[in-house]
């Protein structure tokens, strides 16, 4: 947690990154429609024809979702998940092209919910630096996201 080895935090970046841009996240993936589970579509009233195209739906390639965070820095990401929702946004744009950015965490929010959570008081300052890295990662990541 916070002053570790450079490939921790550099891992916990690229984590952050990953977690920010949509566009990696993975696509839904086709249903696969067997014997048991078009049963089950019939007794709730889907018309056949739509079933059996279900069948023939061509099966999607798995998409690859996973992406790794170091062993040192999985407390960070696992605290920067619990506090995610805590992020500060700004309106950009006109009246007609008004668009919502995030700007910041809100770092006040933040510090009650790891009161509330329990965490201990000694684990704050490493847990604050690596979400400063977790934070700065996300805000660029959606930077370049915008840019695109």
């Amino acid at each position: 947690m916070g002053e570790c080895e450079r490939g921790p935090l550099k891992k916990l970046t690229e984590a952050a990154q990953h977690w920010a841009r949509p566009a990696k996240k993975p696509k839904a993936q086709a249903l696969t429609v067997d014997d048991e589970f078009a049963e089950g579509l019939r007794k709730v009233g889907v018309r056949s024809a739509y079933i059996e195209a279900g069948r023939e739906a061509p099966e999607a390639e798995p998409v690859e979702a996973d992406f790794e965070v170091h062993e040192d820095a999985w407390e960070s990401w696992l605290f920067f998940l619990s506090v995610s929702r805590q992020w500060v946004y700004v309106v950009m744009g006109n009246v007609m092209g008004s668009v919502a950015v995030r700007q910041c965490l809100n770092w006040p929010a933040i510090e009650a919910l790891a009161r509330m959570s329990g965490t201990p008081r000694n684990k704050w300052p490493g847990l604050c630096a690596d979400l400063l890295v977790i934070e700065e990662a996300v805000l660029v990541a959606e930077s370049e996201n915008n840019k695109g």
